[in-house]
């Protein structure tokens, strides 16, 4: 008896390494290498903003960036060090200067060894032709809040930055003051598309170009999605295959299944981009589904839809 249940143990723990290893053991990355894209090793811009960027390593959790002035065996400025979860990171430098930068994957365990590649900011006096990097709202945001925070990277040579906001037609509904703040606050009266775009500008006069993007307000409820099938009272097979006619401007369903009517004994609530759902329920047992419809501005639906039932043969 005893060796059967020392089997069984053997088997649950080989079926849960094999099936979920990855889950239950952090992989060992230290001899794995980050595959760097951009910049490549002594890459000259003319452009005062350097957008980082990195291949995936499997397991890491993690990645750490440095950037110095002029390289790492003669520090003369630690310009950047900064954790991160991305692939890509963009920040502003100052230019006529050597840069070395180096980056590692991390997870909780172990690390890789840094990559390291040089690249130079040309000579430049001059914000012609450069561009502002904007951080928040990202582009093409939906959102239901009427007070929105812009934020933008400080660039390096601007003595100040001149923000705006555009309707749909392209006219200018808001303009501040030119400002040393990397942020600006508005509250908007109706929902749209809106563009917004900050340009900066050096005490010698020169100014970037704009940089832009789009933002979309939604204050507005959508339609709620209406169950399909199964069809009212109908016995299907487990799983049941549920399916509904998605609302038009619905992003997410809020899909509710309850084991009585008045959806007191709740089983399953399950938020959901597409329009069906695979349900295992307990032979000859009755269910009750209902959904609830979100949008991409996180406006819910006034009401749910009408409720449908079914049993499981």
């Amino acid at each position: 008896m005893k060796n059967k249940f020392l089997l069984i143990i053997s088997v649950l723990i080989n079926f849960l390494f094999s099936a979920c290893g990855d889950d239950l053991i952090e992989r060992n990355l230290e001899k794995q290498k980050v595959e760097t894209l951009f910049p490549s090793s002594n890459y000259a811009s003319s452009s005062l903003t350097i957008s980082f960027m990195w291949e995936e390593v499997k397991g890491a959790t993690e990645y750490s960036l440095q950037v110095v002035k002029p390289n790492f065996t003669n520090i003369q400025q630690f310009v950047l060090d900064t954790n991160l979860t991305g692939k890509k990171f963009t920040h502003s430098f100052q230019p006529g200067s050597n840069y070395q930068w180096r980056i590692k994957a991390k997870n909780g365990s172990s690390e890789t060894e840094y990559v390291v590649s040089s690249f130079i900011i040309d000579s430049t006096s001059s914000l012609s032709n450069q561009v502002v990097q904007l951080i928040s709202p990202v582009n093409n945001f939906y959102s239901n809040d009427s007070s929105q925070t812009f934020i933008w990277s400080e660039m390096a040579l601007a003595n100040d930055y001149h923000f705006e906001i555009l309707n749909s037609l392209g006219s200018i509904v808001y303009k501040q003051p030119a400002t040393s703040n990397v942020k600006a606050n508005y509250t908007f009266i109706s929902e749209g598309t809106y563009k917004w775009r900050v340009q900066a500008q050096s005490n010698n006069g020169s100014i970037s170009n704009f940089a832009v993007s789009n933002l979309v307000l939604d204050f507005s409820a959508p339609d709620v999605s209406e169950p399909l099938s199964p069809e009212f009272n109908a016995a299907v097979n487990s799983p049941a295959l549920l399916t509904w006619s998605k609302s038009t401007d619905g992003y997410k369903d809020s899909l509710i299944i309850a084991s009585d009517s008045s959806f007191n004994m709740i089983v399953e609530k399950v938020l959901i981009t597409n329009n069906s759902y695979s349900f295992k329920g307990i032979s000859g047992s009755n269910y009750f589904w209902m959904l609830k419809t979100i949008d991409k501005a996180g406006n819910f639906s006034e009401s749910y839809s009408h409720v449908n039932k079914f049993m499981i043969n």
